[in-house]
């Protein structure tokens, strides 16, 4: 009798299907107990009316509840003579067969059904909903082309876009970066990627269950990264064919070819492991690790800042006075001072910052490193600043061996006046001038890195020049540009002073932070100028760490 009671049921709420109809007649017509289920159904609608006006039962129902009672005490049972209730006689509905307690439980208990399969079917739209809306593969990588050389080409969905400053990137994106050219990507948090020569990169796609806030993989060649504070539960995920690198915000290079990869850690720490997440460790500033299967993961001390040659060195750790001090134990030290201390901050962590006209000089000419130069004929000039501007004019004096705006043995600087280059009115660029017997005595025709190339963060700066008269300009341990000048050094003036910060005619001030300058009587190579970033500007060292199961901190 299950069936009628359900037909019924469905009856009574107007839910009940033709077929359904044609079926529930069928029964009712051919099994008086069925007719006696359907019977008492009809009563506890009528019933549940008279108690809870808020139960609505139809006219319809009303009509048959009529119409059975007012044959019920007449029905003659028929049909199927062996039923133990088919007597052949007629018969009332006992009371007892069926409560009005019961039946209004068995309705409530349906109705709670109902309105649970609603709840559970909401549930499983809204849940599929999410994971649909979480999972669904992000096609914007909230990235851009910062600024990229014209030989550095993007690939979407295998077609070459054009590249120029300022380029959206997506998800996808394959930026490919050939020799002699480089490329910068800026993500909208701040955090800044540079990619070297010869290098490769995809942006993996993300999705928003991704525990991952940016995802690179580095297929080959050599970046530089500052990446920014990241969310919480959050990280910068970059992969090459044999690590996984994890961030949540520090500065690092990662050079990758298909074998190998070496990762430095300038500031911060980062997750090293391996791609299926087994032999993790944690490389902090001032190490290195190199994952090379099947060798065993070690973070290593980073190697010391190259000094063969070295001239001055100033690391910016007095804290405080007017006096910054040579520390490079080579000749007689050349000191220089703070012309107006009131205007220069010694920073708690170490470093200076030079504002409002602030600058450093020696107080005698800087005989050790004209002497020595001048004998070599070749130049290094590093610095580790952070300018309080991307762009500036003048340029602004970083380091300058020099007496006026016009006359000059070298100066390293950052910006310039429009009408010195391209006409352009974009001064955020590093620029490199050194005079030789081919050049005027301001050391022009000049060496800079491209318009857009200067961040208002920690940088590292080299400018080197070598005695078959190549020039090289360094970023970030990344060469960003070079030239060959032919002539020597036999024409610079003796009498030049050491300055950072200003010219000596107080006219081409620079504003920002100093870390570390270094002077170096020959040009130091391609791979000494990556070793002394690697070392980053105060030489953090730590013991060997072997790799071991940690932590996910990053």
């Amino acid at each position: 009798m299950k069936r009628v009671e359900e037909l019924t049921l469905k009856w009574i709420d107007g839910d009940i299907l033709p077929d359904e109809a044609d079926e529930l007649d069928r029964l009712l017509a051919g099994a008086p107990l069925a007719r006696r289920v359907h019977v008492e159904c009809c009563d506890l609608e009528a019933a549940l009316r008279s108690r809870w006006n808020e139960f609505d039962v139809s006219e319809a129902t009303l009509a048959r509840i009529h119409d059975f009672n007012r044959n019920r005490k007449a029905m003659t049972i028929a049909g199927d003579q062996s039923s133990p209730d088919n007597d052949g006689v007629l018969f009332e509905l006992p009371p007892e067969w069926l409560s009005l307690d019961d039946l209004t439980r068995r309705l409530r208990r349906r109705r709670r059904v109902r309105q649970f399969t609603l709840a559970l079917s909401l549930l499983l739209a809204v849940g599929l909903g999410a994971f649909f809306y979480w999972g669904t593969p992000l096609e914007i990588a909230d990235a851009r082309i910062d600024h990229a050389d014209s030989k550095v080409t993007i690939t979407r969905n295998n077609e070459p876009l054009a590249v120029e400053s300022g380029f959206a990137l997506r998800t996808g994106d394959v930026v490919d970066v050939p020799g002699a050219a480089v490329a910068s990507i800026d993500y909208d948090d701040g955090t800044r990627v540079v990619l070297g020569p010869n290098s490769q990169v995809r942006l993996e796609p993300l999705t928003r269950f991704n525990a991952a806030s940016k995802h690179l993989a580095l297929q080959r060649g050599q970046l530089a990264a500052h990446v920014a504070k990241q969310p919480l539960g959050k990280s910068m995920q970059i992969t090459t064919s044999t690590a996984r690198f994890r961030v949540l915000g520090t500065r690092f290079t990662l050079a990758a070819d298909e074998t190998k990869a070496r990762l430095d850690v300038i500031e911060g720490r980062v997750r090293a492991e391996q791609p299926d997440g087994k032999n993790a460790i944690e490389v902090s500033q001032g190490q290195f690790a190199v994952a090379e299967s099947p060798t065993e993961f070690i973070a290593r001390p980073s190697e010391p800042r190259v000094a063969r040659s070295l001239l001055a060195l100033y690391r910016f750790d007095e804290g405080r006075g007017a006096v910054v001090r040579d520390v490079s134990q080579v000749g007689s030290p050349l000191d220089l001072h703070v012309d107006r201390p009131a205007a220069a901050e010694w920073l708690s962590k170490g470093g200076l910052g030079l504002r409002d006209g602030a600058f450093a000089s020696s107080t005698e000419p800087a005989k050790k490193i004209i002497d020595a130069c001048r004998k070599s004929n070749e130049l290094t000039v590093e610095a580790w600043v952070k300018p309080t501007l991307a762009s500036q004019s003048g340029p602004g004096r970083l380091v300058t061996l020099s007496s006026d705006p016009s006359h000059r043995n070298f100066t390293l600087g950052h910006g310039g006046d429009p009408d010195e280059l391209t006409g352009s009115a974009h001064r955020s660029f590093f620029i490199g001038r050194v005079r030789t017997t081919k050049t005027s005595k301001n050391g022009v025709p000049d060496l800079h890195s491209r318009n857009d190339s200067v961040v208002a963060d920690l940088s590292h700066v080299v400018y080197t020049r070598s005695a078959d008269g190549l020039h090289h300009l360094y970023v970030d341990g990344i060469e960003r540009a070079s030239e060959k000048r032919p002539g020597d050094f036999s024409t610079w003036d003796k009498n030049y002073r050491l300055a950072i910060g200003d010219e000596f005619t107080r006219d081409r001030p620079w504003q920002g932070e100093y870390f570390l300058v270094a002077i170096f009587s020959r040009a130091i190579s391609r791979d000494e100028v990556l070793q002394n970033y690697r070392a980053g500007p105060r030489e953090k060292r730590r013991e060997s760490v072997t790799s071991r199961k940690t932590r996910d901190v990053l």
